[in-house]
């Protein structure tokens, strides 16, 4: 592996013939581990992973278990060409049947070859803690579009008066998340698709990051962290596929220093990619609590004199600015 690096470094040295070889030779490596750390990631979530996870912090441990409500699953489209012949799903607490307020969305999107049926119990825990939570049946969610056609479907269900969801959304709290190539696609949705001013804030979960888009001629995956201009949570674990491949180190902290928005960056200890979701799943519950319910027991996590994440022992290299 050592020469492989070497070899690369000395990329300039080499022929057009021999620079495609060698990104046809990284291709293969990277599609190795990443199919590795996808077929990793396609294990779905069990619905009692709250109970094993080991928290250092008391926030975190307020909103590690499930919250106030009970969730309730219900399917808003299927099969619509419009919207990528996706089947989207939302869930939302059960008592905003009865309620006459408006409950904040949250849009989630899955990583390479996953589906919202994955990782069903982590929007069963937002919905249980306030929030109408959308997924989908997108497995290459990079583009964004199923965000940009999900919120469509929601806006459209919110003026309907025989929908559950008729006058029941706060549009004006929204967020935006994902995990690995989903993180990229929350990205392309407030950047490409136009959503910037729609979302209030994202969080990115071992997104893909720089070091190997540009061997691999990955551009399109690529994204200026200067552009983003709402209050952006970054978290990756710290296992192999994650600090190696996927989100190694200095590409998180490249993201970090090129923010000009409030952003807190995270790594959760002995974390594998697979895993970062549920793992970290507490402190995303109480910073979408925070930024979009106003939760001033949440905002401890990250904000303050000191802020809770910062000395938790379960986390490394977390770093905080312009807050």
């Amino acid at each position: 592996m050592r020469e492989l690096f070497i070899f690369i470094v000395r990329e300039k040295e080499m022929t057009d013939y021999g620079m495609k070889t060698l990104k046809i030779i990284l291709q293969i490596i990277f599609l190795c581990f990443l199919g590795a750390g996808v077929a990793d990631a396609a294990v779905p979530i069990p619905y009692d992973y709250y109970l094993t996870a080991e928290d250092a912090g008391m926030v975190e441990e307020r909103y590690r278990p499930h919250g106030m409500y009970k969730p309730v699953k219900v399917k808003v489209s299927e099969n619509n060409p419009a919207y990528g012949k996706f089947t989207y799903f939302a869930w939302y607490p059960d008592k905003l049947e009865q309620s006459g307020q408006e409950w904040p969305l949250v849009v989630l999107m899955n990583g390479t070859g996953v589906t919202c049926d994955t990782d069903e119990p982590l929007y069963e825990h937002l919905a249980s803690w306030g929030f109408i939570v959308l997924g989908n049946t997108d497995t290459q969610t990079r583009a964004g579009y199923s965000a940009q056609w999900g919120l469509e479907i929601m806006e459209n269900l919110a003026r309907d008066k025989q929908s559950v969801f008729y006058k029941k959304i706060d549009f004006k709290n929204m967020g935006i998340g994902g995990h690995s190539q989903g993180a990229n696609g929350a990205v392309s949705a407030l950047l490409k698709r136009d959503m910037m001013g729609r979302f209030k804030t994202v969080v990115t979960i071992s997104g893909v990051t720089t070091s190997l888009m540009e061997k691999l001629d990955m551009e399109k995956w690529d994204f200026n962290p200067g552009e983003i201009a709402i209050p952006w949570f970054m978290v990756a674990g710290d296992g192999p596929i994650d600090r190696k491949l996927i989100t190694p180190l200095s590409d998180m902290e490249s993201l970090f220093e090129g923010a000009k928005t409030f952003v807190v960056m995270g790594r959760r200890g002995f974390t594998t990619h697979s895993d970062i979701q549920a793992e970290s799943d507490a402190y995303v519950t109480a910073w979408f609590r925070w930024q979009l319910k106003d939760d001033r027991y949440a905002a401890r996590a990250f904000t303050g004199k000191e802020p809770e994440i910062l000395a938790n022992s379960g986390w490394n290299h977390v770093h905080i600015k312009n807050r």
